[in-house]
């Protein structure tokens, strides 16, 4: 016999030791760090994009509700700030308001000359892709009338307004009135010894008025003999006078400030696109405002329109637009 010693073991024996190894060995694996899930990527690692939960239509999380740790700065991107509007051309173009000077006309002592100056007032704080000036001369009586019945009346506030326009060397020339006794809607007079010049811009005044308030348009028409639209007093190359509405039929859309803006809006659209389209020269030189020191000499025609119950009493001067005032040049 051989020498005694230990038994060989079996292949059982064997296989109970290696499961036994196995056991223990799982019994000590590493537990994976918060945050992290075993077998994914975190998702600031990665470049693609995560699958989102958010509601339809939202493409970002709400902000948090308190502000991240400062030891794990967040990876979300700051809201960017507002984008700016770009700013507006600037032509080298000139345009002129002129207002009517009348009062008491038409419904309940309507105010011809505060309606037709509070939309050229919410005009001219618009216009900022051309100078301007406004040739209003109040320092006289609340009177006057271009047409020749058979002279103008008021003729001496007229040729002053004319003075003042001139010395600007305006190319657009825009007086605003409201019609008294006819049928509503809104027209433009031209006069009818260059008609073919002024028809393009009256057309374009009207269609937008038309446009914007919804009031019935009773067409560009000419008229004979009025006195601030014609040569040579009138110096400028386009000359239309409006017709705002009627004093009577359309006294409750004149009442309403909104619509007066509406008018307002028009008026400034319609002058934007025939500027545009003459290719006036652009210029890097701010535009000119200029205002006759006789212009608001009575009253803030919106102080009048407030006390009627027309529009909110004013809080301050119109616009601050006093800091235009020029005194009116000779000759």
């Amino acid at each position: 016999m051989g020498a005694p010693g230990f038994a060989k073991p079996s292949n059982v024996v064997v296989l109970l030791v290696l499961l036994a190894v196995i056991t223990v060995s799982c019994q000590f694996q590493v537990t994976p760090a918060p945050g992290h899930r075993r077998g994914k990527t975190s998702p600031r690692a990665t470049s693609q994009p995560i699958a989102s939960s958010l509601p339809p239509g939202r493409t970002s999380p709400p902000p948090a509700t308190s502000p991240p740790s400062s030891s794990a700065p967040s990876s979300a991107p700051s809201t960017p700030a507002p984008r700016t509007s770009p700013v507006a051309p600037v032509y080298d173009a000139s345009i002129t308001f002129q207002v009517s000077h009348q009062d008491t006309t038409g419904f309940n002592n309507f105010h011809e000359w505060a309606v037709a100056g509070d939309i050229a007032m919410r005009a001219l704080e618009q216009i900022n892709f051309a100078s301007w000036d406004l040739a209003w001369d109040l320092s006289g009586e609340l009177t006057g009338t271009n047409r020749f019945d058979p002279q103008p009346t008021n003729q001496i506030a007229f040729d002053h307004e004319l003075t003042f326009s001139n010395a600007y060397h305006p190319d657009i020339f825009v007086a605003f009135h409201i019609d008294g006794g006819a049928p509503s809607g809104v027209y433009d007079l031209v006069d009818p010894r260059d008609a073919q010049v002024n028809m393009p811009l009256a057309q374009l005044i009207l269609d937008e008025l038309v446009k914007e308030t919804g009031l019935p348009s009773r067409g560009v028409q000419t008229q004979e003999r009025l006195y601030s639209l014609e040569k040579p007093q009138n110096r400028a190359t386009y000359r239309v006078l409006l017709e705002l509405g009627d004093n009577v039929q359309d006294v409750h859309f004149l009442d309403k400030p909104a619509n007066r803006q509406k008018m307002a809006n028009a008026v400034v659209e319609a002058l934007r696109t025939f500027v545009e389209k003459r290719n006036y020269p652009r210029t890097d030189t701010p535009p000119a405002k200029a205002v006759d020191e006789d212009a608001l000499v009575h009253t803030d025609p919106r102080i009048v329109l407030a006390q009627q119950g027309w529009g909110p009493m004013p809080s301050s001067d119109w616009a601050g637009f006093k800091e235009y005032h020029q005194p009116r040049p000779s000759g």
